[in-house]
């Protein structure tokens, strides 16, 4: 297999689930803009409480609700892994290309990490979407550590 068909495959399954992130980071930033409470999908054990998340100090960024910054992480995300399949784009940052996925999903996923700590540890309670777009980040970096060790297998032989 190809490096090119390698990466374009992992991209295909890197969009999908940054497609998905971006849904629902753009439902939270419709539901955060609502009057009314969030609509939590809750697990009685679990002290489900997305409003609890949203009314708390930490819920917005520089005055921007995070659901916002959220939406323009996976708008970044979406565009680099894009620029993939377009090949005048491609070759022009393809020096830069591997480090420019990486430097997103990192970025995101520390980011993601600091806020699910902030839920569990300082405003104690939960937002089940918000773990929905952590749980999504966890499957990015998953799946581009699975391509960047299958790179790697393939380039030693």
């Amino acid at each position: 297999m190809k490096s090119f068909d390698l990466r374009a495959k992992f991209n295909i399954i890197l969009l999908a689930l940054a497609l998905l992130g971006l849904v629902l980071s753009l439902f939270l930033a419709y539901e955060y803009a609502q009057p009314g409470e969030i609509v939590c999908p809750a697990v009685e054990s679990i002290n489900f409480d997305c409003q609890a998340v949203r009314e708390s100090s930490y819920s917005k960024l520089l005055g921007v609700d995070l659901p916002i910054w959220g939406s323009l992480f996976y708008l970044g995300l979406i565009g680099s892994l894009a620029i993939y399949f377009f090949k005048t784009f491609r070759e022009k940052v393809q020096k830069h290309y591997e480090a420019i996925v990486w430097f997103f999903i990192i970025s995101g996923f520390i980011f993601e990490s600091y806020l699910t700590y902030l839920q569990f540890a300082k405003i104690k309670a939960l937002c089940s979407w918000c773990l929905m777009t952590y749980g999504l980040l966890i499957l990015i970096l998953i799946v581009n550590i699975v391509y960047s060790i299958n790179k790697k297998l393939i380039s030693r032989r």
